[in-house]
């Protein structure tokens, strides 16, 4: 089965549809305090049909509980299906940004094998397969640049990108503040960037425009919600860090799985470039800290 023929045109005819729906568009909020929009819904619609094709479970982002929950069964018997954010980042989308994605990737056998990040409104496009490389894609000609820029910097001038919700707002996500606080990063800093998808950012990280890229999940001290990576935010990016030559694990050092009952990442993802340097990475930012602690209000 050729994933990449297969996936490539629907997530592309997805940018394309929902680019334009972009101005002017309002966002609902669901229970889990996240926005949702009338281009997300057409996004999956349309990726959807990539159940049809290969005959193998949907797992979106968007899907009711109840049908999340009987294409789950089915890929437990599968072992094999689609883990798909049809717009990842749609706080940025809905706010008239440019830094949203859409991520796509497919899962055997609680890992990630296949994978695809399109950020339409930035034209740039990721993607990978397990054993055959990372690529960047020209959007439009889709002439390939493999990733393989693997970054090695002194512990002072590791570059990062973050989330702005986090960086920005330290009354409610103080933990991130306090982590960089203690290596030396301050508001302005120049070796951070912020930016809106998670897939986005590991993407870039992967493809050597930073180092490292640190999603918590953590506590909002003002609402009590707890902010957390799911499995469709972070299986495209996975596989497309691995095969770059970079490494995307949660923020204990573990490898993330796929397929899971509850899809959320309990303890976030943390992304390098280098998987060499992986490990000193995680330790020199997380290593003083207990992750668990970020879970308590």
């Amino acid at each position: 089965m050729n994933l990449t023929k297969i996936a490539l045109p629907l997530v592309l005819k997805a940018g394309a549809e929902i680019k334009p729906m972009q101005h002017g568009i309002i966002a609902d909020i669901k229970e889990d305090d996240t926005p949702v929009t009338a281009a997300d819904y057409r996004s999956q619609e349309i990726l959807s049909q990539l159940e049809g094709i290969t005959k193998t479970p949907f797992l979106g982002e968007e899907s009711s509980p109840a049908l999340y929950k009987e294409k789950l069964a089915l890929y437990k018997k599968l072992g094999e299906a689609w883990s798909v954010d049809p717009i990842d980042g749609t706080k940025h989308f809905a706010n008239g940004e440019d830094s949203y994605a859409i991520s796509v990737g497919y899962i055997k056998d609680g890992r990630p094998v296949f994978g695809v990040v399109y950020a339409p409104a930035l034209n740039r496009l990721f993607m990978a397969e397990e054993g055959k490389g990372a690529w960047e894609l020209n959007p439009d000609t889709l002439q390939r640049t493999k990733l393989s820029l693997l970054r090695n910097p002194t512990q002072e001038n590791i570059t990062l990108y973050l989330s702005d919700s986090e960086f920005s707002k330290s009354t409610e996500y103080p933990y991130m503040l306090q982590i960089l606080k203690d290596r030396g990063y301050k508001i302005g800093d120049n070796r951070i960037t912020t930016c809106g998808s998670f897939a986005l950012k590991a993407a870039l990280v992967a493809a050597g425009e930073a180092d490292v890229y640190m999603a918590l999940s953590s506590m909002n001290k003002r609402t009590g919600i707890i902010k957390q990576t799911k499995e469709w935010d972070s299986a495209a990016a996975q596989i497309i860090a691995k095969e770059a030559g970079g490494l995307l694990t949660d923020c204990k050092g573990r490898t993330i799985t796929y397929g899971k009952d509850n899809p959320e990442n309990t303890f976030g993802a943390f992304v390098s470039n280098n998987k060499a340097n992986h490990e000193k990475y995680l330790n020199y930012f997380l290593g003083s800290h207990n992750v668990e602690d970020f879970l308590l209000r």
